[in-house]
């Protein structure tokens, strides 16, 4: 891996926990980094097309998420979201390693439930949620290229 990568991970890891120290429990310190350890062993081979290694996204929404004052699960959520999805990854092996308790399928479903609600909530706006997780994918995109550049 490329020291500059090295390094932008490495800091953004030690922000994410600098964050989280401030108000999660040493249980829940746990809980996210077995998260980052299998986000980051499951985009292991995985680059951007920017050719950085892909596990700077999830770690970046993982520090936006915890920014904004969310909960834990949602913070693993952040690390977890496309490890399910594009890789070897199951629900199941999430909620065996993180926490029993943590069924990752909920965030899918929950995530759905949540877009169909704004969908309907923003229709009368004109925005859609699908268009905030854009400008939000975008925005965190952004930022990832500027700190590498």
């Amino acid at each position: 891996m490329n020291e500059i990568y090295a390094t932008q991970i490495k800091k953004s890891v030690s922000d994410l926990f600098g964050y989280m120290s401030q108000r999660a429990t040493a249980e829940e310190l746990e809980r996210v980094q077995r998260a980052y350890e299998l986000a980051y062993e499951a985009h292991s081979s995985q680059k951007r097309k920017s050719g950085e290694p892909y596990i700077i996204h999830p770690v970046a929404v993982a520090c936006r998420l915890v920014e904004f004052g969310m909960d834990t699960p949602s913070v693993i959520a952040g690390l977890l979201h496309d490890a399910v999805e594009d890789t070897w990854m199951t629900y199941e092996e999430v909620a065996k390693e993180v926490d029993p308790k943590f069924a990752a399928k909920w965030m899918r479903d929950e995530l759905k439930r949540v877009l169909t609600y704004n969908k309907m909530d923003f229709a009368d706006s004109g925005i859609l949620a699908d268009d905030l997780i854009e400008l939000f994918n975008m925005l965190l995109n952004k930022e990832i290229t500027t700190k590498a550049g």
